[in-house]
């Protein structure tokens, strides 16, 4: 008996037709912002026509080649290390037009006086409003130590402290804060907080805790005057373990 067969079954293939052509291997694009005036871009993609590299670090020439750039109504390349690492976060500097670029630069060396100056009138009034704070929390605090010592310790620029922090702007918020910093000069310089961490044989919490009777007894030495937003924020700082 013979088997019919299937439609398919034994179907010889047509050796007569071209292969397939493989579709070509795509470059990463250069990807929109929500500014549709923005392109993120990585290192690796040509420079535009017309356009200049400015790497991130001086905050005046970036802020102003990134709004003169918006203001002609030119595109704006952000630029990160690579096509994996995608994301504004990462951004490395940016691509701006020349001629937007050099006009900055000029803006940058006529204002730089005038911009030093303001800076030394805003850190002044600063730190004339943070030893009034100081003194009305710690009145008895050494008058020696209060500038050379506490002042210059808890202003200090780009250490992160909390004299410089924005947080609380005038009033209470500038008491607390100048709680928080003296009470902070106190365990760095008066107690072994800092060799207990560099000798490896506390972390900041247990550091924190095996010098809190000292900062206590200075504070009190200091007549430290305590408010209850000031109490919050010292509870929150111990929590931080800082």
């Amino acid at each position: 008996m013979s088997q019919k067969m299937k439609p398919n079954q034994h179907r010889h293939k047509n050796n007569n037709q071209p292969p397939r052509s493989r579709k070509p291997t795509q470059q990463p694009q250069p990807t929109p912002l929500a500014n549709t005036e923005d392109i993120l871009v990585s290192a690796q993609t040509p420079l535009p026509a017309g356009y200049t590299f400015v790497p991130k670090g001086n905050r005046y020439i970036t802020l102003h080649c990134r709004s003169q750039t918006r203001l002609a109504h030119q595109p704006l390349y952000v630029v990160v290390p690579s096509s994996s690492s995608l994301s504004p976060s990462n951004s490395t500097g940016l691509r701006v037009p020349i001629a937007i670029y050099a006009s900055v630069l000029r803006s940058h060396r006529a204002t730089l006086p005038a911009r030093r100056k303001e800076v030394a009138r805003r850190d002044t009034n600063l730190r004339d409003a943070f030893r009034d704070a100081v003194v009305a929390c710690f009145p008895r605090v050494p008058r020696d130590e209060l500038e050379s010592g506490v002042l210059d310790w808890t202003m200090r620029k780009g250490a992160g402290r909390v004299g410089r922090s924005g947080t609380g702007k005038g009033g209470k918020g500038v008491q607390v804060r100048a709680r928080l910093a003296v009470r902070a000069y106190i365990r760095h310089v008066h107690t072994g907080y800092d060799d207990l961490l560099r000798s490896g044989r506390e972390d900041r919490e247990g550091a924190r805790e095996r010098t809190w009777k000292k900062v206590e007894e200075v504070a009190r030495e200091w007549g430290e005057v305590k408010s209850r937003g000031g109490r919050r924020a010292e509870k929150r700082e111990k929590r931080k373990g800082r």
